[in-house]
């Protein structure tokens, strides 16, 4: 090391190899160690990176042969585990003064610099440089010149260590990934399999139901109808998981075609008629006064089915012998909205829109009240956003909970605001 301007050239190319993506990580950190040797003339060296927690692993050396070879922390003769462990740099230039043995025989000199390597209090390795080539020593101002360039190129080895650490962590998260990929497929293709062939049964049992009505009477009938109310509610649950599963996977269609609101929600009564008189429960309609002109474009056995649920769970949070409103109207030309209100204990305060989400429950136990949701709603709502429309829920006045969906009617097919009411039991 002559002068200045050798080190600033040194420094000069060490950063401009650290910085070099076309160069390897084992390479750069040869050619530095090399840049390093030649400036401070020394004629052996090696840089030692940490291997886990407990040992060092020679990365680059002026002895190709002694890449690989790995140095246990605890070897208490071992000036490299001493640095490493106690994050300090050791100097010794003279055999006799060493606390530690003398050396292999094939380093020529007694003088030799440590280094630890370190990114912030971590110790990332160890810079080991020997047998200087012409005095058996280094100067003070040439130890400064290893401590400093040791802190500038540990800065190319903390990058590679963190890119080398990404690169592993992206490679096994899309082995998981792959993994879970096939997990879900599997799981949906078993899903849809067991789904699709438990509607056959559930069909055969209502039809048989249905035959039992004409020959049983009395008594019995009253378990043939709950049997067959059963049935219904099983067949909506499994009709519902497989249009879900449509819709997330971008798989169902919409069939538009002219729909009269009053005729889906007559349907819509009439398929729950068993459930409604097991409770006997009172259905009142508000509707527009000339309702039966209404016409708008969507999916009818869609739209039937999201009444079908709303009625379901309206249902179920009301009383027996309570009272539900069902109804729709036009707000605006192009608007229209259909509603159902039970009057049940109503929905939680913020779980308005929880509920749309699939298998939720919601418990408040100092209002002795539970809300719980299977997969309906869930379906209510991805239907709904399927005709470009909007649902929501909130609390009735002074008891109840009212969800309603709005679906847009770009074919003017709007009716006046007046309303009627009819009140009546199924």
């Amino acid at each position: 090391m002559d002068n200045a301007a050798d080190v600033l050239q040194t420094f000069h190319r060490v950063v401009k190899i650290s910085n070099d993506a076309k160069i390897g990580f084992e390479d750069k950190l040869q050619k530095i160690l090399e840049e390093i040797m030649q400036c401070s003339g020394m004629a052996k060296g090696s840089i030692m990176l940490m291997k886990g927690r407990k040992s060092l692993q020679v990365a680059a050396s002026s002895r190709p042969e002694l890449i690989g070879v790995s140095q246990s922390l605890d070897d208490e003769n071992s000036p490299s585990a001493w640095v490493a462990v106690n994050k300090k740099p050791l100097y010794v230039d003279c055999a006799l003064d060493c606390q530690f043995p003398q050396k292999f025989d094939h380093y020529k000199k007694n003088a030799y610099f440590s280094v630890p390597l370190m990114a912030g209090k971590k110790v990332m390795g160890v810079l080991n440089l020997t047998d200087k080539v012409v005095l058996d020593l280094l100067s003070p101002k040439e130890q400064e010149f290893v401590l400093n360039i040791a802190g500038h190129f540990i800065m190319a080895i903390e990058n590679q260590r963190l890119t080398q650490s990404l690169k592993k962590s992206k490679e096994k998260l899309r082995k998981k990934n792959q993994e879970l990929r096939k997990v879900e497929k599997a799981k949906d293709q078993l899903f849809n399999m067991l789904v699709h062939d438990l509607k056959g049964p559930i069909s055969e049992m209502v039809a048989n139901l249905d035959l039992l009505t004409y020959t049983v009477k009395g008594e019995n009938l009253e378990f043939i109808q709950s049997s067959r109310t059963a049935c219904d509610s099983l067949y909506r649950m499994v009709s519902d998981m497989l249009e879900i599963t449509k819709m997330e996977e971008g798989r169902l269609k919409l069939y538009l075609t002219p729909v009269n609101p009053l005729e889906i929600i007559d349907d819509a009564l009439a398929s729950l008629s068993g459930m409604a008189m097991i409770k006997e429960i009172r259905f009142a309609k508000e509707i527009p006064h000339d309702g039966e002109n209404c016409l708008f474009e969507a999916d009818k056995i869609l739209l039937s089915r999201v009444l079908q649920n709303l009625l379901v769970n309206a249902i179920s949070y009301t009383d027996a012998g309570g009272g539900i409103i069902l109804g729709y109207s036009t707000p605006q030309p192009n608007q229209i909205v259909f509603f159902v209100e039970d009057s049940g204990p109503g929905i939680p305060e913020g779980f308005e829109q929880k509920i749309f989400d699939k298998f939720v429950r919601v418990n408040e136990a100092d209002q002795n009240r539970a809300y719980s949701t299977g997969l309906g709603l869930a379906f209510c709502q991805m239907a709904v956003l399927a005709h470009n429309g909007t649902i929501r829920a909130e609390n009735a006045t002074p008891a109840g909970a009212r969800f309603s969906f709005t679906l847009p009617m770009d074919n003017g097919g709007g009716t006046k605001k007046s309303h009627g009411t009819e009140e009546f039991c199924l």
